[in-house]
């Protein structure tokens, strides 16, 4: 059956993985692949009044792997050397060298001069990393959206005056680039015409609107034939049955909402990447218990836990960066 016959679908989930800690499970984010059958991701601070984090990697054989960092991390893709990976920690890229634990600085320092704004989602370009920053307190647009190109310290502001700058990807349309990103706060998921070299922005335009829903569109990923995008929703206030999701839209039209994927046991839902695990595409999913009451924790105890979702497709895009995934 094809998507134009079977325009939507509900996909099934199942749990991966539960942090071992509390701790772990406030705020995973940024799943990525690291080959078959191994995915990380972050755990972007220890709690609600850590300022440090880690990054995480997990096996389908079950070999678990912590990496802890003195501050807190927004992103880590991992290097096709298999020994480091890029992060954005607290103010700036850096790499990781896993086997010495060392951060090596690549990049200066965002925002230097304001202490309630960190890193938070990126994306892998080429030749560099698209990555923006977030209020800590979730209110004034002092953070932005920033471009570093691998090789130089110099990091480029793309745009200013976001909260939160949560999920992006690009693609190609008639040999122009195209930035989809997220401001959470807005509600809105936007394309822009991006231009690397110049490191600019074009005029944006919406394509899925959640204001009426109030739900925050979290991490957001290209669907691997690059006609649709999935986005995590992160709803910080579940109702006694409302079950997280990530859902899928088409690209070719306003809010065309395509497929889902519900967690029952886990309202806030982050970040969707997709992965191959145990021979197959599937769709990695991270969950947050981030200021999470305990009544709410209570009656949702997957939350904080990583998920898998089936899905469709029976292959992963090429990596858009040569050096890292």
């Amino acid at each position: 059956m094809t998507r134009e016959e079977n325009p939507m679908r509900q996909h099934a989930t199942r749990l991966l993985h539960e942090p071992a800690t509390p701790e772990l499970r406030f705020l995973p984010e940024g799943p990525m692949p690291v080959r078959d059958d191994c995915v990380s991701w972050v755990a972007i601070q220890h709690g609600a009044d850590s300022t440090r984090g880690s990054v995480h990697t997990l096996s389908a054989s079950g070999e678990q792997r912590q990496y802890d960092l003195p501050e807190r991390p927004g992103f880590a893709f991992p290097e096709r050397d298999g020994q480091s990976f890029l992060v954005g920690v607290q103010g700036r890229v850096q790499r990781l060298h896993v086997v010495s634990g060392e951060l090596e600085p690549l990049s200066d320092e965002v925002e230097a001069d304001n202490s309630e704004t960190i890193v938070n989602d990126g994306l892998a370009v080429p030749g560099g990393v698209i990555f923006g920053t977030k209020h800590l307190k979730f209110e004034r647009p002092v953070g932005g959206l920033y471009l570093w190109r691998e090789g130089s310290p110099e990091v480029r502001l793309l745009q200013p005056g976001q909260i939160c700058s949560n999920g992006k990807d690009v693609r190609q349309v008639d040999g122009q680039w195209r930035l989809i990103d997220i401001d959470s706060p807005s509600f809105k998921i936007v394309e822009y015409p991006l231009d690397i070299a110049s490191a600019s922005l074009g005029e944006g335009r919406v394509i899925v609107d959640l204001e009426q829903e109030r739900l925050f569109p979290d991490g957001m990923a290209l669907t691997p034939d690059e006609r649709s995008l999935v986005v995590a929703l992160y709803n910080p206030q579940p109702g006694s049955s409302t079950p997280g999701e990530v859902r899928q839209y088409s690209l070719s039209g306003f809010n065309q909402q395509e497929a889902v994927w519900q967690l029952p046991g886990a309202p806030q839902v982050t970040c969707p990447q997709w992965v191959r695990w145990e021979g197959r595409v599937q769709l990695l999913i991270t969950t947050a218990v981030e200021h999470m009451p305990d009544d709410v924790l209570r009656r949702h105890p997957q939350s904080g836990c990583l998920f898998l979702g089936d899905c469709d497709f029976e292959s992963l895009r090429e990596p858009l960066s040569g050096w890292v995934w």
